[in-house]
């Protein structure tokens, strides 16, 4: 079919689903072809989110590690729910193991992300972060006190 559309002076095209950022394309075909001099840029989160996406489609590790790393960049409580879920969504358990482990010390801003509004709409994270609070304040492991309840 590409060389059907080549034939006719028509560009082949390229459809991928659930990718809505270009910017997120062109860092993959950099990243693939060595360009950009080896360094991972994206300008938005949404981005950086459709590069996990591609790079766990085309399974790029590599540029998968450097988007995953890039949630990390910038966390604040403000974008801590949508980050977690991110990693949830995407199989990143050890980063989201660290994201968490990190709230839980902070105390001022467990109390923060805890009374905002977003924390409501991902119910599973809500109760993930109890769970390993509970665990951490009872000294348990986390699979013990899960088991518990």
């Amino acid at each position: 079919p590409a060389a059907a559309a080549a034939a006719q002076g028509v560009a082949p095209e390229l459809h991928l689903q659930g990718i809505s950022s270009p910017e997120a394309v062109r860092v993959l075909l950099d990243f693939t072809y060595g360009l950009g001099g080896g360094e991972y840029q994206v300008s938005t989160e949404e981005a950086n989110i459709d590069v996990l996406r591609l790079a766990g489609e085309f399974d790029v590790a590599e540029l998968r590690e450097r988007a995953a790393r890039r949630l990390t960049e910038g966390l604040d409580t403000e974008n801590l729910v949508r980050r977690l879920a991110t990693c949830k969504e995407y199989g990143l358990e050890d980063l989201y193991s660290e994201i968490v482990e990190h709230l839980l010390g902070e105390p001022a801003a467990l109390l923060q992300a805890a009374q905002g509004e977003e924390v409501l709409t991902e119910p599973g994270i809500l109760q993930d972060v109890l769970v390993r609070a509970a665990a951490r304040y009872h000294h348990l492991p986390v699979a013990e006190l899960a088991a518990i309840a």
